[in-house]
């Protein structure tokens, strides 16, 4: 065993017997080599211990909590044990692609002021491949996007150790289900640097029973913290209490209203981020940010207005009450094309002439 390994993966592990094997082995066969393999098994009830002790390689070292102490503390934990230079993050079920900790140690050890660096990974199950991960490179991109949301795929982030430990950096236990965006943005708030590169090395499995998926009210109501306590940071000027509700419905994508007139509420708060915006952020950046929020919940409200016309048409004509329908059908065109001039303004506040 290297007592000095330029690279700690750390993985901890937790009832994850149905995809472990595919896991570890994709980071034993990874065509970089000089690294320590840190397995902490949170306490698994199923099959995990026989497996990992089916390796013997020597850059593996095996930790078990004797109760499930949760993904924080467990986390934390490898942090403390880690010797690696840089600490590259893995998860149970995923695939690291066998140049992974290579491309990602190279561009550390070339752009030394980068502090946590990810990549592009693809998203799969059983069934095959999902879709794209997509990140920028940029660091001052990526620091905008940490204002809303995560800018690195947690799995796939490698992360420079001694940035974390001057800092006295560590997962927080109080913000459980979303402790990687509260590191990301403390990490920002730091001045540390993000980096993505522009390369798919990382396969991040969809599971239906992660805790994005059984704990998605836990983890937003846990988002919607972060953002606020950045708005304080960046924008003491806004009154975030006013703005409460609303910051709520732009952390939870399920959390939106069918009423055209709110988009006015979002459209002034978001011209009123980018009034604030009084340096902490690039300025063309935060705004394509903004857009980019936007657009999102446009699409989300042209899907919502659809789906209400479809069922409305559904209901008049089987029933056969045509004229009430058209009424109803004429109703909806007339929001909608108020929602469009909304949108328009608000582009105008940003100081876009034209729609996107």
């Amino acid at each position: 065993m290297n007592n000095n390994p330029l690279v700690t993966v750390l993985m901890p592990v937790y009832n994850a017997a149905a995809y472990l094997s595919a896991s570890i082995e994709s980071i034993l066969n990874q065509t970089f080599t000089d690294f320590e393999f840190l397995i902490i098994n949170d306490g698994s009830t199923d099959n995990s211990e026989l497996i990992i002790k089916r390796y013997q390689d020597s850059r593996i070292r095996y930790y078990k909590n004797a109760t499930n102490q949760k993904l924080i503390e467990t986390l934390n934990k490898g942090l403390t044990l880690a010797k690696g230079v840089f600490i590259a993050r893995m998860d149970a079920d995923d695939i690291a692609l066998p140049e992974r900790l290579e491309r990602q140690v190279h561009l550390m050890q070339k752009r030394p002021d980068i502090s946590i660096c990810g990549s592009l990974a693809l998203t799969f199950s059983d069934k095959g491949i999902l879709d794209k991960r997509m990140l920028p490179e940029n660091p001052e991109a990526l620091k905008c996007i940490c204002f809303f949301q995560c800018p690195v795929l947690h799995p796939a982030t490698m992360i420079r150790r001694f940035d974390l430990e001057q800092l006295g950096m560590r997962y927080n236990k109080n913000y459980p289900h979303a402790e990687d965006l509260k590191l990301w943005s403390d990490a920002m708030k730091q001045g540390l640097l993000f980096y993505n590169i522009q390369t798919i090395l990382f396969h991040y499995r969809y599971n239906p029973h992660s805790v994005s998926n059984l704990y998605r009210e836990k983890q937003t109501a846990t988002s919607v913290k972060i953002l606020k306590e950045n708005i304080a940071f960046y924008f003491p000027a806004i009154d975030i209490t006013t703005h409460s509700t609303l910051i709520e419905n732009l952390q939870d994508r399920l959390v939106m209203d069918n009423d055209f007139r709110s988009f006015r509420k979002v459209d002034t708060f978001f011209a009123l981020l980018a009034e604030q915006n009084k340096g902490a952020f690039d300025a063309i950046l935060f705004r394509k940010i903004l857009i980019d929020k936007w657009r999102l919940r446009l699409l989300e409200m042209e899907e919502s207005v659809l789906l209400e016309a479809i069922l409305i048409f559904q209901s008049k004509l089987l029933s056969g009450h045509k004229r009430p329908f058209l009424i109803k059908m004429r109703t909806v065109y007339h929001v909608f094309r108020r929602f469009i001039k909304d949108v328009m303004l608000f582009f105008k506040k940003l100081g876009f002439r034209t729609f996107l």
